[in-house]
């Protein structure tokens, strides 16, 4: 076993004072890394909660647009249903329109037989003064 002299003494426990030194100033150079890692995640989550309202703003705008939408819908399918109610009672009033049509056209065929029944009993001269008097 070799002795060290005071000056080989003196030189080890710089070296060795060195040594922990320099691994302090590791530990904080690594804690300064994590505290600036964690200002970097502090400050990105700080942006993603600003985006996150700003998404929620345009969530809120785009579902009271929808709603308003949705009321517009519901006012024209309103105004729908209004006409088609209003709709069915004009059909039937065709309907019976059509009908009393029909029975009108059935009444003239039926006088127009009659009238030329009447008119084949009657005279030529006497339909022909008839018919002078009726165009004059």
């Amino acid at each position: 076993m070799q002795y060290l002299t005071p000056q080989e003494q003196e030189r080890l426990a710089y070296a060795e004072g060195y040594t922990e030194t320099a691994a302090v100033l590791a530990r904080l150079d690594d804690a300064h890394a994590a505290l600036g890692n964690e200002a970097a995640m502090q400050a990105q989550l700080e942006d993603l909660q600003t985006e996150r309202d700003g998404l929620r703003d345009e969530l809120a705008l785009e579902r009271a647009a929808y709603a308003g939408q949705q009321a517009e819908l519901d006012d024209v399918a309103d105004a729908r249903d209004d006409a088609l109610a209003a709709l069915d009672p004009l059909g039937c009033k065709l309907h019976d329109t059509r009908a009393e049509l029909e029975l009108a056209n059935d009444k003239m065929k039926t006088y127009r037989a009659a009238l030329m029944a009447i008119e084949a009993e009657v005279p030529a001269h006497i339909r022909q003064f008839i018919r002078e008097v009726l165009c004059s």
